[in-house]
């Protein structure tokens, strides 16, 4: 049933996995522990035979390669270790980009293909027309067979391997743009385009980026929201993902003022700078401390400035933000924009409403699940406690965010949160 479910939809999927979880995997690990291994070990042996009985099959193994990556944790630690297909499954966990739960592509096969499409108009791979890549020296269009469709694929990356430097310069800048300002090689990637094509580490961390960057998660936890809800995707446990989204992540013994002044106000000023409003958006969603007023890192802007990127950012339903935005406008009073804009947030926040209380209820109960998720992280046991707080804090005000106008159920979120973290497979709705 695992390798067969790892052909359903991801929320059929996760639910499943959630279900096995509680029922049979929680007991298992206090009553037998060689119950898990067994389990893996024949995974192992169904996917070893797969690939026996289609030697030298590219189309099998990216199915294969498709299925290591759609099950569960344990399976797939298990598989990384696994004498004979240990290699095959780094590989593919590492270097695959999927479309769908049966189709993925090697980001290798993918820069190779492009590189061919660039020199020679047009290259084609896979048995069944897997994915196609068309180029007239100024684009790259990739097309992919997904689930027996061909669909257009938008990956400006492929750009980024053009003859001109003005285009593979335009196609990056793209791609930056949806990434936002947390990807901290953005701009050294950029710069080189003047001067050469992508290499191949280059285009790898691209598209690491776009699947599982911070947009990303913050994309899938949107979509995510009329959908059975996914543990992972509420409380991701990638601490690559709070460490660019909240700040590096901090294992000395400093204190938390010592951290805040010297690691995070520096980075968040950074994000600003580098790109205004997308910055400003984390600095909001990071206000978690009277240290991080956002204010600060927009100081040297005029008001005209201020007001066009608190104008860009569109409607914020979360607490922090909100108080975000009321300290910006507290910092400039004298406009009379601002003023109405400290009135109007501080109205959010104190109104005795339903909608109100469950924004403050929701966001305890989101915070909670994200820690207890940071205690499991690698490494989670040398991190200091007040960088999980304030990283769970801020991943509280990104779900809220993407819940904006959304009605919970207080009664049925509590329990959920409550009964060991994700027994409720249901979202609670009201």
């Amino acid at each position: 049933m695992l390798i067969r479910a790892a052909f359903w939809s991801e929320e059929r999927r996760e639910a499943f996995h959630e279900t096995i979880e509680r029922c049979l995997l929680q007991p298992a690990r206090r009553a037998n522990a060689d119950a898990l291994d067994a389990v893996s070990e024949r995974a192992a042996n169904f996917l070893m035979g797969s690939r026996a009985q289609h030697p030298n099959s590219r189309d099998v193994d990216d199915t294969i390669a498709a299925t290591i990556g759609a099950l569960p944790r344990f399976v797939i630690d298990a598989l990384l270790q696994h004498s004979i297909l240990g290699s095959f499954a780094r590989q593919s966990l590492t270097e695959v980009i999927r479309f769908s739960a049966t189709t993925s592509i090697s980001i290798q096969d993918l820069f190779n293909a492009t590189e061919v499409a660039v020199r020679d108009g047009v290259c084609e791979v896979g048995e069944f027309g897997q994915f196609r890549i068309e180029s007239n020296g100024l684009l790259v269009n990739l097309c992919v067979n997904v689930d027996g469709k061909t669909e257009h694929i938008e990956i400006p990356e492929l750009g980024g391997l053009l003859p001109q430097a003005i285009e593979r310069v335009s196609s990056i800048e793209r791609a930056l743009s949806d990434f936002g300002p947390t990807f901290r090689r953005g701009a050294k990637i950029l710069a080189a385009m003047a001067e050469r094509k992508l290499e191949e580490s280059e285009f790898e961390a691209l598209l690491r980026e776009r699947t599982h960057g911070v947009r990303a998660h913050w994309e899938r936890v949107r979509a995510g929201r009329d959908a059975p809800i996914v543990k992972a995707t509420i409380a991701p446990g990638d601490l690559s993902y709070y460490s660019d989204m909240l700040g590096p992540v901090e294992c000395t013994d400093d204190d938390v003022q010592s951290y805040i002044a010297g690691v995070l106000v520096p980075y968040r000023r950074s994000l600003v700078d580098g790109k205004r409003s997308a910055g400003l958006r984390v600095a909001l969603f990071g206000f978690v401390h009277s240290s991080l007023a956002p204010s600060q890192f927009v100081d040297e802007l005029s008001d005209d400035d201020v007001w066009g990127l608190v104008t860009e950012l569109g409607k914020l339903n979360d607490p922090y933000s909100l108080l975000g935005l009321a300290e910006i406008g507290l910092s400039r009073f004298a406009d009379e924009r601002f003023r109405n804009m400290v009135g109007e947030c501080i109205s959010r926040l104190c109104a005795d409403d339903d909608a109100s209380n469950q924004m403050y209820v929701a966001a305890a109960h989101f915070a909670r699940l994200v820690l207890s998720e940071l205690q499991f992280v690698e490494r989670s046991a040398g991190i200091q406690p007040y960088w999980k707080r304030m990283a769970a804090w801020m991943q509280a005000g990104v779900v809220l965010h993407a819940y904006t106008d959304f009605r919970f159920n207080l009664d049925a979120l509590t329990d959920w949160v409550g009964e060991n973290y994700g027994q409720n497979l249901s979202w609670p709705t009201s």
